[in-house]
C-alpha cells in the first residue's frame, strides 16, 4: 500500500533503484516523526492503513485502529466526516479545514482543541481516487491568540490568515527536492515542475546567506533534530524579497542501515500571527498610553484581592502616593480609611455591575496647595478571554465646575423668577418649538391659561375668539422664522374681562444662530388702546364729515371753499392741543427710558409716531391753505437727495415694518439744489399710497435715474391699480377714486400736495397704472434749480 501511495511522486533518475521496503521505511520515517496528526486511509471501506502517534492522540485510540474501517472503529467520526469522505471520492478534490475546534482526551481528560485538517486524495495509475491522505494540525495557540486579539480588539482588525502545513523531503547532502506538497507550493507559488528533483539552494539561493542551509547540513551531519518556533526568513518573489515568520521542523530521516538520507522539513507560516502579535503589543503600549495621558484619574485593579496594575498620574495625584507605592500591591493595604468604597470594589468585582458615586469629595494637594474637589467615581468590571471578571476599572471624572455651574444656573433662576414675578407684566418663556413652559406668578390674574402635568401651558384660552386664529398664525411665523414675535390682542381677565395687552417675544439664540427659547412678555395697554381708538374715531368721524360734505355739495368750488375754511380752522384748532399732547409724550418717554422700562417706552413711542402722522396731515391741510393764498414757500438749498430718500424710506419701514421696500438707484452721494423737506413729504405721500393700496405681501420698488440733467425717481406698487378714466385726475385736489373711497381713508390733498410741489421745482409729475396690476408714480426735477429761485 505504501508503495502505491509513493506511486505519484516524481523521481529522479537516480531514485528509481531505490527497494520498495526502503522507500516504505523512509515515507513511514516522515510519517510518524512529523509533529502533525497524519494518518493513511484506503478505499471507500475508508480502513486506515497507517496513522501517527499524534493522529492516534488526536482520534482518541491506539494502534488496533490500523487496518480497520473508520465506519467500525471510529463511528463517531464518520458520522461527521463521511459525506466529506465520500465527496472527495467522487470529485478527487481535497477537503480542507482550518481551525476547527475538535474535543481531544488527553490524561483521560476532555479538552477542545483546534485543528488545521487537510484530506488530500491519492491517485492510481488510472487517476481514479484510490485513498486518502489527511493531515492534521493543532493550532489551538494560535487560534486561542486570534480570539484574544479580536476580543480585545472589539473586532477592529483581523490579522491572521490560515496557513497550512508545509512539507518537504530534502534528499542527500546536497539538499535536492524529492518531494513537495500542495501547502508549500501554495506559500512560496512556484509549481512542482520548478521544485521537484533541484538542489534547495538553486531554487532559493537567498537562504544561504541567512543560514538556513548550513543549519540544514548541520542536522544532516549530526542527525539532530532542529526546531524553531518563530524564525524570520525572507524569500524572493517575483525579483522582490518578502519576510516570513516560520514555525519549522528540520528532523532527519535514516535509510535501513540506521545512515541519514535526507531531511523532512515540516513548517507553518505564522506571519500574521507575529505581525498580530506585534500589533497587539503596539496598541497595548498606545493604550497604556492613553491611560497615562488621560486627563481622568484612572485604576486599574485585578483579582480578588484587588492588586493595583496600572495608575496614571491624576490618580496619583489624588492619592497623594508614587507609582512604586501602589503598584502590584492590594488596595487595602494602600488605603485603610475608605472601607465603604473597598466594599463598592468588591461588589463590582463580584457581581460584574458597574456603579457610579457622583459627586464625591476628594481632597489632596494640588500645585503644592491643599485643595478639594468633587469627582464622579465609575467603577467598571473588565474581563479576561474565557469572560470571567478580570479586575475593576476606576474612572475618576472631576465634576467640580460643572456642580459650580449647575449651583450658578439654580441660583440664577431663582433671582430670574423673582425679578419676573415683580414685574408689572405677564412673563413667560417658551422652548424652541414654540411650547410654553413658564409663566410667572401674574398669570395668576388671567383666566383661560392651563399648566399640564408635563409641565407646559395651554394659552389659547386666554385669547379673545376674534384674535386666537391671527395670534397663534403669528407665533407659528414667528417661531419658524426666528423673527421677533409682536401682537395686540385681548386677554381674559379672572373676573372675565378682556383687556387689550401688546405680547411680544424674542428668540435666546447661541453663537451659531440656533434658537434655544423664547423669552416674552404681556403688557396691559388696555388704557392706551382706548385712548388711541377715540383718537382714530374722532378723526374718522372727521374725515366723514368732509366726505358728505364732498357729497353734498354739487358745486366744486363752493366745496373746495368751505373744504379750505374747514380745513384752515381745524387744523389751527388742532395743531395748538396736538403739540401739547406730543410735549407730554416725549417728556413722559425720556423719564420711562431712564428706567429702563422697555415695554412702555415702545408703546408710547408707537403713540408719538400715530401723533406725527396726525400732525402730518394737520400741515398738509395747512399747506393746502397757504398754497390758496400764494404763502407755500420753498427754502432752496444743496442738499443729498439720497440721504433724503434713505430718511423717508426708513421712516416708512418703521411705521410698517412688515413690509419690503426695496431702493435701487445711483449709489453715494447725489447732490440736487431744492427743498429737501418738501421733496421728502413728496417721497414719504407716493411710499405711503403705495403701501396703503396694495396688499400686505407685495413690495414697493423705488428706482433713482439721471437723464438728461434730470433726476427720475419712480415709486412702483404691485397693488390695485388705477382706471383709465381716472388717471388725469389723480393729482387734483380732493379727488378720490370712487371704488376705493368707501374702503381706504384719504383726504384727497397728498397727490395735489406732491404735484404743486414738484411744479414748484420747475418738475413734473405723472402716474402709470393698469388696474389690478398696480400702479408706478414717477417725478422729475432738474438737479440745478434757476438762480431766481
Amino acid at each position: 500500500m505504501l508503495n502505491k501511495i509513493l506511486s505519484g511522486i516524481k523521481q529522479d533518475s537516480d531514485q528509481e533503484t531505490f527497494e520498495a521496503a526502503e522507500l516504505a521505511k523512509l515515507y513511514h520515517n516522515v510519517i510518524h516523526s512529523a509533529r502533525v496528526a497524519i494518518a493513511i486511509i484506503d478505499g471507500r471501506d475508508m480502513v486506515v492503513a497507517t496513522a501517527n502517534e499524534a493522529c492516534l492522540e488526536l482520534w482518541g485510540t491506539d494502534k488496533s485502529v490500523i487496518g480497520q474501517s473508520l465506519y467500525v472503529s471510529l463511528p463517531d467520526l464518520m458520522a461527521q466526516a463521511a459525506h466529506i469522505l465520500e465527496e472527495i471520492y467522487d470529485t478527487g478534490k481535497p477537503f480542507v479545514g482550518n481551525e476547527i475546534p475538535y474535543v481531544v482526551n488527553r490524561n483521560g481528560t476532555p479538552q477542545t482543541g483546534y485543528f488545521d485538517f487537510v484530506w488530500q486524495p491519492r491517485f492510481d495509475d488510472e487517476g481514479k481516487v484510490e485513498g486518502i491522505t489527511a493531515i492534521a494540525t493543532e493550532v489551538t495557540e494560535r487560534a486561542l491568540v486570534n480570539k484574544q486579539v479580536k476580543e480585545s480588539k472589539d473586532n477592529v482588525t483581523r490579522l491572521f490568515s490560515q496557513a497550512p502545513v508545509a512539507i518537504q523531503i530534502l534528499k542527500g547532502p546536497e539538499m535536492v527536492i524529492e518531494l513537495i506538497n500542495d501547502a508549500s507550493l501554495t506559500l512560496i507559488q512556484k509549481t512542482r515542475d520548478e521544485m521537484v528533483g533541484r538542489r534547495l539552494i538553486d531554487v532559493f539561493p537567498e537562504l544561504e546567506a541567512q543560514g538556513f542551509i548550513g543549519l540544514l547540513k548541520q542536522v544532516y551531519e549530526t542527525g539532530e533534530r532542529f526546531q524553531a518556533d518563530e524564525q524570520s526568513v525572507i524569500i524572493v518573489k517575483n525579483n522582490k524579497p518578502v519576510q516570513y515568520y516560520s514555525r519549522f521542523v528540520y528532523e532527519p530521516f535514516r535509510n535501513a542501515d540506521g545512515k541519514i538520507e535526507g531531511i523532512m522539513v515540516i513548517g507553518e507560516d505564522i506571519t500574521q500571527l507575529v505581525y498580530a502579535r506585534q500589533q497587539l503589543e503596539l496598541k497595548e503600549k498606545e493604550l497604556s498610553q492613553l491611560i497615562s495621558q488621560a486627563p481622568l484619574a484612572i485604576v486599574l485593579l485585578e483579582g480578588k484581592n484587588l492588586l493595583v496594575r496600572v495608575a496614571n498620574k491624576y490618580a496619583l495625584e489624588i492619592t497623594g502616593r508614587q507609582l512604586h507605592e501602589m503598584i502590584d500591591l492590594p488596595l487595602e493595604t494602600i488605603f485603610t480609611g475608605i472601607p465603604e468604597r473597598i466594599q463598592i470594589y468588591r461588589m463590582v468585582y463580584e457581581t460584574g455591575k458597574p456603579h457610579i458615586s457622583r459627586e464625591i469629595p476628594l481632597s489632596f494637594t494640588r500645585n503644592n496647595q491643599p485643595y478639594t474637589g468633587l469627582y464622579d467615581l465609575h467603577y467598571t468590571p473588565w474581563y479576561n478571554l474565557d469572560n470571567t471578571i478580570a479586575g475593576v476599572m476606576v474612572v475618576g471624572v472631576e465634576v467640580t465646575d460643572t456642580v459650580n455651574a449647575r449651583n450658578r444656573i439654580e441660583e440664577s433662576q431663582q433671582q430670574f423668577q423673582h425679578l419676573a414675578n415683580t414685574m408689572p407684566q405677564v412673563v413667560w418663556m417658551a422652548r424652541a418649538d414654540g411650547l410654553v413652559f413658564y409663566y410667572n406668578d401674574r398669570i395668576a390674574m388671567y383666566s383661560g391659561a392651563t399648566k399640564l402635568p408635563d409641565g407646559r401651558w395651554q394659552w389659547a384660552g386666554l385669547v379673545h375668539p376674534d384674535e386666537i386664529a391671527q395670534t397663534e398664525k403669528a407665533w407659528k411665523d414667528a417661531v419658524a422664522s426666528g423673527a421677533v414675535y409682536e401682537m395686540e390682542h385681548r386677554l381674559m381677565m379672572q373676573d372675565g374681562e378682556y383687556r387689550w395687552h401688546l405680547s411680544r417675544a424674542i428668540p435666546q439664540k447661541n453663537r451659531q444662530s440656533e434658537i434655544l427659547s423664547w423669552f416674552g412678555t404681556a403688557t396691559d395697554i388696555h388704557q392706551q388702546k382706548t385712548f388711541s381708538e377715540k383718537l382714530e374715531a374722532e378723526v374718522l368721524m372727521r374725515t366723514t364729515e368732509l366726505q358728505q360734505a364732498n357729497t353734498d355739495l354739487t358745486d366744486r368750488k363752493k366745496l373746495d371753499e368751505k373744504k379750505d375754511e374747514f380745513i384752515s380752522i381745524a387744523s389751527h384748532e388742532l395743531k395748538t392741543p396736538l403739540t401739547i399732547a406730543q410735549g407730554f409724550l416725549q417728556l413722559a418717554a425720556n423719564r420711562l427710558k431712564d428706567m429702563q422700562d422697555d415695554t412702555v417706552y415702545s408703546m408710547i413711542e408707537k403713540t408719538n409716531r400715530a401723533l406725527k402722522r396726525l400732525n402730518n396731515i394737520i400741515e398738509d391741510f395747512l399747506d393746502v391753505t397757504r398754497m390758496q393764498h400764494g404763502q407755500l414757500q420753498l427754502n432752496h438749498e444743496m442738499f443729498d437727495f439720497n440721504s433724503m430718500l434713505e430718511e423717508s424710506v426708513d421712516f416708512i419701514r418703521t411705521t410698517y415694518p412688515s413690509r419690503k421696500i426695496t431702493v435701487n438707484g445711483i449709489q453715494g452721494s447725489l447732490m440736487i439744489h431744492g427743498d429737501s423737506e418738501r421733496l421728502n413729504h413728496v417721497c414719504s405721500n407716493l411710499l405711503n399710497n403705495a403701501i396703503k393700496y396694495s396688499a400686505t405681501g407685495k413690495p414697493v420698488d423705488v428706482n433713482v435715474t439721471k437723464i438728461a440733467g434730470e433726476l427720475i425717481v419712480e415709486i412702483k406698487d404691485h397693488g390695485i391699480g388705477i382706471a383709465p378714466e381716472d388717471l388725469p385726475l389723480v393729482f387734483d385736489r380732493y379727488f378720490r377714486v370712487h371704488d376705493i373711497s368707501k374702503t381706504h381713508t384719504g383726504m384727497g390733498i397728498g397727490l395735489f400736495l406732491s404735484a404743486e410741489i414738484v411744479r414748484k421745482h420747475h418738475g413734473k409729475i405723472w402716474v402709470t397704472s393698469e388696474k389690478g396690476a398696480g400702479s408706478s408714480f414717477y417725478f422729475a426735477i432738474p438737479l440745478t434749480q434757476p438762480a431766481s429761485n
